[in-house]
């Protein structure tokens, strides 16, 4: 009775919030539970990071507006992130840029967002509501993975949704004025545009969304929603073309030319939506051209269909919890939706809150339109960036489904404690099973990689609790379950034309912890496994690698690549042709184009090769350029032996 007492206190539910803060922010940060997979956790989006850590370097050297404020020499947005992280640097002073409080500090952020949206839910639904939403963001494996980037600023997704949200809840009190909406409207949105253009319909229509919960709630007249709705979409496109306005202006000085400013900008919504591509030859302006001349990669994503789009966002793709993806989720939401109109004889928790239960389940159905939006209007963007947009469902729309779960929940166990009381005795037991067939199969790509390794790898290393293998591309670690704790050592040898990317000892220091590269197996699992891409921008000649404590090495091994890769029988070129390649060809006939991360291709160096028509030519170079892999030949080779017709390797 006297512990019971004790939570009556402030202290407690400020602790236990506090504790659930540092546990979001260290999951989100980290992955501190493994809860998606390191590789793609530390990987995910590095390319578009880069952009705003590039920019943060270049500012220390040239200042704070170098390029005008762009994030180098990417003038798609404003760059407001990167801008606001200079400034931070600036007033720091420190001598190296701290990126891992740089990303701290956007985690921070976005976990406030959650915790003041757990809030209001807490409030409007109780507290099964408020867990289940803490659960549906704790393990969304797609916020897990975006929440730190530095580029995209997650939390900016949710902030609109959030102004509007509290300005409602604020107006149950007291009168707000219309310029208010306005204003939060006008200023939430400009901060998330101008850290990039990239889902504004979907950000735009999740700001609309809190008119319908409230307008529902507290039966609203027409009149009242659509100021409202009208004055915040007002304040939404106001920001949304000062963004653009002020981006124009940045692009005009960083081009140094008004027309080549507003040609980038048509060329980029010309691949985002198409839109432009449709009508070019109906209005053969000045722009024609460059509207015309969108880059050959994005042809498919234009040429697509929206079905062809939407398909792979609801069954496909990674999954959003464990190993379900939209298309469950929506059933799920669906049966939530549907139990708001339950019978008062059924449930009367649900009858008496069946207004404020049937808003929320028009306001997540509103919302689902948010994602939806963008998948349509920006189709090619949509059909490329199949591995960043997938995060559009949660904001908000995962997020107000997990809150009407947890409501509906809350209001059926309350009504039928007595019974739930009675067959708890099944449901335990059934419960635990279901976890852990969950657990098994979240863990179970370990396994999978233990078996396909053995079967098809190629066993390079074995010591006493450890063994090497390769497979695709990959070195994979089999190490005895309790040795793993140990750090791995991985030292890389560059031929001698990656020596730039040595250090002073001529290798590259690429040592890890274990759990930072491991493929999740079950606790009881006898071995560990972890993986090492080898696809670098360098050659590797040799590798040294083994594992170290304290006290000293505990086992180690040298080897080099062509110990055990083979060199190809024969290759086939890129099929590429503009200004300088014609069928993965220079024009100069001298350089062979490949695209291909099959590593024995880096085995060509000093072997010849045999064209179609009989010339055999020798490989003096091979070099990692961004994506591509450019083989050097001694002499040049006819263009018509490039691509489909495979060249012979003769060793």
């Amino acid at each position: 009775m006297q512990i019971k007492k004790l939570f009556h206190y402030p202290i407690f539910p400020l602790l236990i919030s506090s504790i659930l803060f540092f546990l979001l922010f260290l999951n989100l940060y980290s992955n501190a539970f493994g809860l998606i997979p390191n590789e793609w956790f530390s990987n995910w989006q590095q390319d578009s990071e880069a952009i705003v850590i590039n920019s943060l370097e270049n500012a220390k050297v040239h200042g704070l507006w170098y390029h005008y404020g762009l994030l180098g020499g990417y003038t798609k947005q404003i760059g407001l992130q990167g801008i606001l992280l200079r400034i931070v640097n600036c007033i720091i002073r420190t001598n190296q840029i701290p990126f891992p409080m740089f990303r701290g500090m956007v985690v921070f952020l976005f976990c406030l967002s959650i915790f003041s949206l757990l809030y209001w839910s807490k409030k409007e639904f109780g507290l099964l509501s408020c867990i289940f939403l803490y659960i549906g963001v704790f393990f969304n494996r797609w916020i897990l993975v975006s929440s730190r980037n530095l580029y995209w600023v997650t939390f900016t997704l949710l902030l609109p949704f959030l102004c509007m949200l509290f300005l409602c809840r604020w107006e149950e009190k007291r009168e707000v004025p219309l310029k208010y909406f306005l204003l939060a409207a006008f200023a939430s949105v400009f901060l998330r545009v101008a850290c990039g253009f990239e889902m504004v319909s979907t950000v735009m229509i999740s700001m609309e969304v809190p008119f319908f919960y409230y307008g529902i709630k507290n039966s609203w007249g027409i009149k009242s929603f659509f100021k409202r709705f009208f004055v915040s979409a007002i304040g939404a496109i106001s920001a949304f073309l000062t963004s653009l306005f002020i981006n124009f202006i940045q692009q005009a000085l960083y081009f140094h030319s008004v027309s080549s400013a507003v040609d980038n900008i048509l060329y980029t919504v010309s691949k985002r939506t198409g839109m432009f591509d449709i009508a070019v030859d109906k209005h053969p302006g000045p722009f024609a051209d460059s509207i015309k001349d969108v880059d050959k990669v994005y042809q498919r994503s234009l040429e697509a269909s929206k079905i062809q789009v939407l398909y792979p966002y609801f069954v496909e793709g990674e999954p959003i919890f464990a190993r379900m993806h939209m298309a469950s989720i929506c059933l799920i939401f669906m049966l939530a939706s549907i139990c708001c109109l339950i019978d008062k004889k059924y449930s009367g928790s649900i009858d008496k809150n069946r207004k404020k239960l049937g808003a929320l389940s028009v306001a997540a159905w509103v919302s689902f339109m948010g994602p939806i939006s963008w998948y349509i209007l920006a189709s090619p963007h949509s059909y490329i960036h199949g591995s960043i947009n997938y995060i559009l469902w949660s904001f908000p729309f995962l997020l107000l489904g997990c809150m009407l779960c947890g409501g509906i929940l809350s209001h059926l166990c309350h009504d039928h404690s007595q019974s739930i009381k009675k067959w708890g005795k099944f449901v335990v037991p059934i419960s635990a099973v279901i976890v852990m067939y969950f657990y098994v199969d979240f863990c179970k790509i370990g396994n999978l990689y233990l078996t396909r390794i053995r079967e098809d790898g190629i066993k390079i290393a074995e010591a006493e609790y450890a063994d090497i293998f390769y497979y695709d591309q990959n070195l994979y670690y089999v190490i005895s379950s309790g040795y793993q704790k140990k750090k791995v050592f991985l030292h890389f040898y560059p031929e001698k034309s990656g020596q730039e990317y040595a250090n002073e000892f001529g290798f590259v220091n690429e040592d890890f912890s274990f759990s930072s590269n491991e493929l999740r197996t079950p606790f009881w699992s006898s071995v560990k496994i972890a993986r090492v891409p080898l696809n670098k921008d360098y050659n590797i000649e040799t590798i040294h690698t083994g594992q170290f404590d304290g006290s000293g090495r505990e086992w180690e091994t040298r080897f080099a690549l062509g110990d055990f890769l083979e060199v190809p029988q024969e290759v086939v070129a890129d099929k590429l042709s503009d200004d300088h390649w014609t069928n993965g060809v220079s024009h100069d006939g001298t350089t062979l184009l490949f695209t291909s991360d099959d590593i024995s291709l880096r085995l060509l160096l000093g072997n010849v090769l045999e064209t179609s028509s009989g010339q055999r030519v020798l490989v003096t170079a091979v070099e990692k350029r961004g994506k591509w892999l450019h083989v050097s030949l001694n002499q040049p080779i006819d263009v018509s032996d490039g691509c489909p017709n495979p060249l012979k390797v003769i060793n």
